[in-house]
C-alpha cells in the first residue's frame, strides 16, 4: 500500500529519487536496462512523474545561469558534501520506488544529513531565484500582436524580423517575438509563412496538439479543427525544411512511452504532413509545388472530394449560395480548381459534372439529384 500524497516524508523521499534518476540519467554510461527501471519507477506513482518534470524544470532554469554562478553554487555545495560524507558527484541513494540493478555500486555510502538536506534544499532555492532574476529579461517578449483576417480577405503580415505571413481566410494568429525564440500560435485557418534565417532564434508554430519549428524557410499550415473532415493541422514545405512534432506543451503524456520526447518528423521541399489529433505526424508525402498554399491565388483545389466537403471549404471564403439537404448528394466526388470569388460558373459546372441539378429554394439554389 503506497503512502498517502500528503504525506511530507513520502513526497521527500519522491522528490529525492527524482534528483537521483535525474542525475543517473546524464552519465554516457546509462544503460537500456535502467532506463527501462527508470519507466518503471515512473508509472508506479503519477508523483513520480511530476517531481521528475519539477526536476527537469529546475535544471533548464540552472542552464540559465551564468557558468561562474553555477560554478560557485556546485563549489559551496560540494564542500557541504564532503562534510556530510558524500562525493560531490554522487548523488542521493534511491529511497523508494524501483532500483536498478546496477544501483548499488553507484548509490553513494551514506544520506545527507539533516542539516545539509537542509543547505542543499536552500542552495537550490538560491539558484531558482538568482535564475529566475537573471532570466527575467530574456522571458520578456520583445514584440507581440494578434492577426486575424476576415471571411473572403488574405492579408499579408510582415513581421519585424523581415519573415512574412500570408493568412488565408478568416484566419487568426498570435505572434511573439523573445531575445531568443520566435513562437507563433495559430489559432484557426491557414497561413503561409516566410521566415527570415535566424539560428540563434527559432522560430516556432503551434496549431492545435502540433509544432512546426524551422530556422528559415517557406512552409504552409493549415488548422480548421472546426471543419468536418479537415479537422487535422496539415504542414507543407515549399522551400527549406521544417520539424514537425507534437506539441512539447503537451509533454507530459509522452514521459512513459520516451522521455526523449514526442515522434517527430523532418520534411524537406516538395512534401507534405498531416498530424493525428494527439499532434503526432502522420505519414510524409510528395507533393508538386503549386500544390503548396494554392489558396494565395485564390485557386481552391479538390481530388475526389465530397460534395459537401469541398462546399464547406469554398464556404469558409463565400457565401456560396448553395445548399445541400440530401446526404446522397453530399457524398458526390468532385475534382478541379476553383475560385471562390467566381461561384456562378460553379453553379454552371455542376449540373453537367455530377448528377444533379439546381433549385431555386428561398434565396439560395439547393442542389439535388437530377431525377
Amino acid at each position: 500500500m503506497s503512502a498517502p500524497a500528503d504525506n511530507p516524508d513520502h513526497l521527500s523521499s519522491i522528490q529525492q529519487d527524482a534528483r537521483a534518476w535525474y542525475v543517473r540519467r546524464q552519465r554516457a554510461e546509462w544503460r537500456a536496462e535502467e532506463e527501462r527501471a527508470f519507466l518503471a519507477w515512473l508509472s508506479v506513482d503519477p508523483l513520480h512523474r511530476d517531481a521528475y518534470v519539477r526536476c527537469e524544470a529546475l535544471a533548464r532554469t540552472v542552464s540559465l545561469l551564468p557558468a561562474e554562478s553555477v560554478a560557485h553554487l556546485r563549489g559551496r555545495l560540494a564542500i557541504d558534501k564532503a562534510r556530510a560524507g558524500v562525493s560531490a558527484e554522487g548523488g542521493e541513494p534511491l529511497s523508494s520506488g524501483v532500483v536498478p540493478a546496477a544501483s548499488a555500486a553507484t548509490a553513494p555510502a551514506r544520506a545527507l544529513t539533516v542539516h545539509s538536506r537542509r543547505l542543499f534544499a536552500l542552495l537550490l532555492f538560491m539558484i531558482v531565484f538568482i535564475g529566475l532574476a537573471w532570466h527575467h529579461q530574456y522571458a520578456q517578449p520583445v514584440f507581440a500582436q494578434s492577426y486575424a483576417s476576415a471571411r473572403g480577405e488574405l492579408m499579408d503580415v510582415p513581421l519585424p524580423d523581415g519573415s512574412h505571413v500570408q493568412l488565408d481566410t478568416e484566419t487568426e494568429i498570435d505572434v511573439v517575438f523573445y531575445r531568443q525564440r520566435r513562437e507563433l500560435v495559430l489559432r484557426k485557418g491557414q497561413a503561409m509563412f516566410s521566415v527570415q534565417s535566424d539560428a540563434a532564434r527559432p522560430f516556432r508554430v503551434a496549431a492545435g496538439q502540433t509544432r512546426v519549428t524551422v530556422v528559415g524557410t517557406r512552409f504552409s499550415v493549415r488548422n480548421t479543427p472546426q471543419q468536418v473532415g479537415m479537422e487535422a493541422v496539415q504542414i507543407a514545405v515549399e522551400r527549406g525544411r521544417v520539424r514537425v512534432s507534437a506539441n512539447p506543451d503537451t509533454f507530459g503524456r509522452w514521459l512513459s512511452a520516451s522521455i526523449g520526447g514526442p515522434p517527430a518528423a523532418e520534411l524537406v521541399a516538395g512534401q507534405q504532413v498531416v498530424s493525428l489529433l494527439d499532434g503526432e505526424p502522420g505519414p510524409i508525402r510528395s507533393i508538386p509545388p503549386e500544390a503548396v498554399a494554392p489558396w494565395r491565388n485564390y485557386r481552391i483545389s479538390f481530388l475526389d472530394t465530397p460534395l459537401g466537403q469541398a462546399l464547406a471549404e469554398l464556404g469558409r471564403y463565400v457565401d456560396t449560395g448553395l445548399v445541400i439537404r440530401d446526404a446522397r448528394v453530399a457524398e458526390l466526388r468532385i475534382s478541379g480548381s476553383f475560385d471562390p470569388r467566381q461561384m456562378d460558373a460553379l453553379k454552371r459546372l455542376l449540373p453537367h459534372a455530377l448528377p444533379v441539378r439546381l433549385v431555386s429554394v428561398e434565396g439560395a439554389a439547393e442542389i439535388v439529384p437530377a431525377r
